[in-house]
């Protein structure tokens, strides 16, 4: 009996760092990310960049309109593709598919930050 104990807490252990291991990975892209805003601007400009450049020209409009990700507050692109979702009846674009969730599951606050965002690039541009 002892021997099965020892196994079923060498099986949690090691799950306990596999969640630990996932942990450190949205550490290490947080990172990354840091780091790519501390360094230069014009390598991440380009990054951002080509992944609209990957939208067709309605879409690349849009994503140009929004700018920044309601959820996590990066600029779409700098995370690949931006992802398009429907939050109620409106087009909004997301960084990732990992913001879809809170997207949609908030999708109030979703919205109200969209039309804060657009209302702040669209002034940015004015001026």
């Amino acid at each position: 009996m002892e021997r099965y104990g020892l196994i079923w807490a060498a099986v949690a252990f090691c799950a306990v760092l596999a969640g630990c291991q996932e942990s450190a990975n949205v550490s290490d892209r947080r990172e990354i990310v840091r780091l790519k805003k501390s360094g230069s601007g014009e390598a991440e400009e380009a990054e951002v960049q080509a992944a609209r450049g990957k939208l067709n020209a309605d879409e690349r409009r849009l994503v140009d309109e929004q700018d920044i990700c309601p959820i996590s507050n990066e600029r779409l692109g700098s995370m690949g593709v931006p992802v398009k979702v429907q939050v109620r009846d409106e087009t909004v674009y997301l960084c990732c598919k990992s913001c879809q969730k809170s997207a949609l599951e908030k999708s109030d606050e979703t919205l109200a930050k969209v039309k804060e965002i657009k209302k702040f690039i669209h002034d940015r541009k004015s001026n």
